[in-house]
């Protein structure tokens, strides 16, 4: 039998996952600079003061790739 792996966790879980801490991580999404996308790489049900999940695989990569160069950038 294969183990349950979670798609989606809670911000203090994808914090540890990530070694950042629960505030920094909200912070990042907030910013809205395009690196993380509402949808794509967390959700927030109802209100603004409803907790957020995030997509594991998506938001890993998001911060693997962080500041990585865009194709057609600044040289």
């Amino acid at each position: 039998m294969k183990p349950i792996v979670k798609k989606w966790l809670k911000t203090t879980e994808m914090a540890v996952l990530l070694g950042m801490s629960p505030i920094s991580l909200t912070r990042r999404a907030k910013n809205k600079d395009g690196y993380l996308v509402k949808g794509e790489h967390y959700n927030q049900l109802g209100d603004n003061n409803s907790p957020f999940y995030w997509h594991v695989e998506k938001t890993l990569e998001a911060f693997e790739n962080w500041g990585a160069p865009v194709a057609g950038g600044a040289k």
